[in-house]
């Protein structure tokens, strides 16, 4: 079978959009626990995501998280300075603190998150979200 090209659809593409400030909300992997800096303190994602989309000082990096942060934490602790900073994207990365309590309600967690991620998208952010591992793996 030959296909020729007036056979395939037009697809139209749209300049890349630069981001040049970026939130980030959640629990101890994006403070970067477990990820030492030389000289002390932690790094995490957040600094070799702002590296990667520009020159030093081209992004904005605002890091919301905080160690042992659970979802309504974010929701009613982080989530309005995120609003007030008006990013281009948002990273959430929340959710393990609450698989590991014994109140852990994954309704309630889903209900969370949707509003927490709504809210950004309402507000014009990008929002970049990430999936655990299997706990049972693990623990």
């Amino acid at each position: 079978m030959t296909v020729t090209v007036s056979a395939l659809r037009q697809v139209p593409t749209q300049a890349p959009t630069l981001i040049s400030s970026i939130v980030i909300l959640g629990d101890s992997t994006p403070v970067g626990l477990g990820d030492p800096m030389p000289g002390g303190g932690w790094r995490g994602f957040g600094p070799l995501l702002a590296e990667a989309l520009g020159p030093p000082g081209s992004v904005s990096l605002t890091n919301l998280s905080t160690v042992g942060a659970r979802m309504t934490g974010v929701r009613q602790e982080q989530l309005p300075g995120a609003l007030a900073a008006k990013p281009q994207a948002a990273v959430v990365v929340v959710g393990m603190n609450d698989t590991l309590r014994s109140d852990f309600d994954p309704v309630r967690l889903h209900a969370e998150y949707d509003e927490v991620v709504g809210a950004l998208r309402a507000a014009g952010s990008a929002v970049l979200t990430t999936r655990y591992h299997d706990h049972s793996e693990i623990f």
